[in-house]
């Protein structure tokens, strides 16, 4: 995903992933084009730092972060494009064999937009009914994502995380 000041994607090696942000412009075309040329890259001065949201953690990229295609002796981190992350897609009604806060992608069309509200933790959150041709469930924005999902259209959500909250499955 990728808005008109940050890129956003996930970094990976053979054992995890960990979110990426790149703060500003020169270093979103940079990412872009690693991206596409599916190129290794090593990154020095980068900040590492919890997800405001999420707590977990994630790497900022910023001003003086320098990033260069690696050299093969270099211990890299391939940019995965975040339109073809996830697992095949599962569908609502089987929500339920998906293990506690399991990543998951879903193929789903929104059917109703609540108000966003501030919970009492003090972040903002928004909830969403969506839907597919088995089931529906909510779906829960906070804090930078409220808003980016419209009414009547359908999404492919890559590496949702599902939960349960008194008794209904949650993403």
């Amino acid at each position: 995903m990728e808005s008109e000041s940050c890129f956003y994607g996930e970094l990976c090696d053979e054992t995890s992933v960990i979110p990426l942000v790149a703060l500003d412009k020169h270093h979103r075309d940079t990412l872009d084009v690693y991206l596409k040329k599916k190129t290794q890259v090593t990154i020095k001065n980068c900040q590492i730092a919890s997800n405001k949201t999420t707590g977990r953690p994630q790497v900022i990229i910023k001003s003086y972060t320098v990033l260069e295609a690696a050299n093969c002796k270099d211990q890299t981190l391939h940019i995965l494009d975040p339109n073809t992350i996830g697992s095949p897609i599962t569908s609502i009604k089987e929500l339920h064999t998906i293990e506690e806060y399991g990543r998951l992608t879903l193929q789903v069309a929104v059917i109703k937009v609540d108000e966003s509200r501030r919970v009492s933790t003090g972040k903002v959150k928004q909830e969403l009914t969506v839907a597919d041709e088995t089931d529906n469930t909510i779906l829960t924005l906070w804090e930078q994502d409220i808003d980016m999902l419209e009414n009547g259209k359908s999404y492919q959500l890559n590496r949702v995380q599902m939960h349960t909250y008194s008794g209904k499955y949650i993403i």
